[in-house]
């Protein structure tokens, strides 16, 4: 079965993985499975609105089943108005086989979601107490980050990490970011806006990635944090006219954050990196599609 591997692949992608177990639940309820038509839209929408509702995630929307329809698509087809798992990844599939997988699906994420709200409650809970900025970075920089890697992607923290340091650093200067997306949506190539420029968040800056980067709103000047850049890279984007600086990830934990810290030593209390952490939790929960 091919829709195993599928699974094992996308089974923490809410939007990607619900509609197929939302199919799969009811080829496993019909008598025969060889003739088993497929689903309408509404009825996908339906059984995923279910499994939201158990999951704490957003409602269905058509665009969860629309993209990954077609001939070109790994998941969906829909040859007659109805939808359904591409034949190929159904050899020898039987009805037995699909509730297995749907229970698969359903198990892991009761799993994911008892370990994301743990994992949140944690944040809300350093938010509460009294850490002094120190302990606050220190828990920033390594236990959160570990405990991050269990449900986000190295691309995800990096995003989540750098907007919740930036945003609040320039907030102290009277200034504001913006992340209206998540770290893998369609967002042209937007991941911070700020007044006069675009931060770009890379988490590994390569000749490749930059040179499909600067396509996308070519004409608006940006500034480009990185984890890990490559000295072609480097200058590569010193000499574009569109970029105006090159922050790395060592910037952002000594500079950014290091000024946070000295902020809130010379006030006596945590304020600012709480704030950061306040920022972590809105963003994660946007990650998680909970908000």
């Amino acid at each position: 079965m091919f829709i195993k591997s599928v699974i094992d692949k996308y089974k923490n992608k809410f939007t990607v993985i619900m509609p197929i177990a939302a199919i799969l639940e009811a080829m496993s309820e019909v008598d025969d499975i060889e003739n088993f038509k497929g689903l309408k839209e509404h009825e996908i929408g339906k059984k995923f609105n279910v499994y939201a509702q158990e999951f704490g995630q957003k409602p269905f929307a058509n665009s969860y089943v629309q993209r990954h329809t077609g001939e070109n698509k790994i998941f969906l087809v829909k040859p007659a108005g109805e939808y359904l798992i591409q034949p190929n990844l159904l050899e020898n599939c039987c009805k037995e086989d699909c509730n297995k997988l749907v229970h698969l699906i359903l198990t892991n994420w009761k799993t994911l979601t008892s370990g994301r709200s743990t994992f949140l409650k944690e944040i809300e809970q350093k938010i509460d107490e009294k850490n002094n900025s120190e302990e606050l970075s220190r828990y920033l920089k390594t236990q959160m980050i570990d405990a991050m890697k269990m449900f986000l992607g190295d691309a995800q923290i990096f995003e989540i990490f750098g907007y919740s340091i930036l945003s609040v650093y320039f907030s102290t200067l009277g200034f504001s970011l913006r992340r209206f997306s998540t770290t893998f949506s369609n967002d042209g190539g937007i991941d911070i806006i700020a007044a006069n420029c675009i931060y770009q968040l890379t988490l590994i800056a390569d000749k490749r990635k930059i040179d499909a980067d600067l396509k996308k709103l070519s004409t608006e000047p940006r500034i480009y944090l990185t984890k890990s850049i490559t000295d072609k890279a480097k200058i590569e984007l010193y000499h574009h006219s569109m970029v105006n600086e090159i922050l790395t990830n060592e910037d952002l934990e000594e500079h950014f954050l290091g000024w946070l810290v000295n902020k809130d030593q010379k006030r006596g209390e945590s304020h600012h990196l709480k704030k950061v952490l306040e920022t972590i939790l809105q963003e994660c929960k946007k990650e998680f599609g909970m908000l």
